[in-house]
C-alpha cells in the first residue's frame, strides 16, 4: 500500500497536480481524522507491512519449538509434542501467502485491490496474535494463553482496516469481504493440513 504521500508525490511529478495543490493535500493527510488514530495500513507503506509479516511468519516457527501451531488461518494449537519444521513451515505458508491470496480473491468481488497489499495485511495482522501467545510461550504457563483473546481481537481488527484500505470496499461489502474471506482461509487451510498429514 502506498501512502497517501507518496500517491501525492506521484500525481505531482506526472504533473496531474500543481506544486501548490499537491502542497495542500499534504498538509491535509498529515491530520489525524476525528475520532481516531491515523489508518497504520494508510501510513506503513507495503514493503514494510510484508516485512513484518515475515517476521511474524518467523517468531511463529519460533513458537512451534515451545509446542505451539498455527494449523489454519486464525487457529492456534498449544502442547504438541514433536512438533515438525516442515509441518510449523507448511502452516505458515497456508497462514500468510494463500491466505493473502484467499483476501485478494475476496477484495477482487468487492475492489480493486494488488495482492502485495492483501500480503501485507494479512502478514502484518497476525502480529498481534503471536505477540500476544509469546509470554505464555517463554513462562511454560499455559493459563497465559487467554493472552491470545486479546491478539484475536486486534488480528481480526487489522485484517478490516488492512481489506478496507486495500480494496476500497465499505459498508456491507467491507464485511461479507473480511467474513467471506476468512471463512474461506481457514476453510482453505483446514482442507490442506487435513490431506497433508
Amino acid at each position: 500500500m502506498t501512502t497517501p504521500e507518496e500517491r501525492i508525490a506521484e500525481l505531482a511529478r506526472k504533473n496531474a497536480l500543481s506544486p501548490a495543490d499537491a502542497a495542500k493535500l499534504l498538509a491535509a493527510v498529515k491530520v489525524t481524522p476525528a475520532g481516531g488514530a491515523p489508518n497504520l495500513f494508510d501510513r506503513i507503506g507495503t514493503p514494510t507491512l510484508i516485512a513484518i509479516g515475515c517476521a511474524t511468519s518467523a517468531l511463529s516457527l519460533g513458537l512451534a519449538h515451545f509446542g505451539i501451531l498455527f494449523p489454519g488461518f486464525i487457529d492456534i494449537q498449544s502442547g504438541i509434542e514433536h512438533v515438525s519444521w516442515l509441518t510449523a513451515l507448511n502452516d505458515q505458508v497456508l497462514a500468510f501467502p494463500i491466505s493473502a491470496l484467499v483476501f485478494w480473491i475476496a477484495g477482487r468481488i468487492v475492489g480493486r485491490p494488488r495482492y502485495v497489499d492483501m500480503l501485507a495485511t494479512v502478514g502484518a495482522a497476525r502480529l498481534p496474535t503471536i505477540v500476544s501467545i509469546l509470554p505464555a510461550a517463554l513462562s511454560g504457563h499455559r493459563g497465559l494463553g487467554i493472552l491470545a483473546l486479546g491478539g484475536l481481537a486486534l488480528h481480526v481488527t487489522f485484517l478490516v482496516i488492512g481489506f478496507r484500505t486495500a480494496s476500497g470496499a465499505r459498508g456491507r461489502s467491507l464485511v461479507f469481504g473480511v467474513i467471506g474471506a476468512i471463512c474461506a482461509a481457514e476453510a482453505l487451510a483446514k482442507l490442506i493440513v487435513h490431506f497433508a498429514h
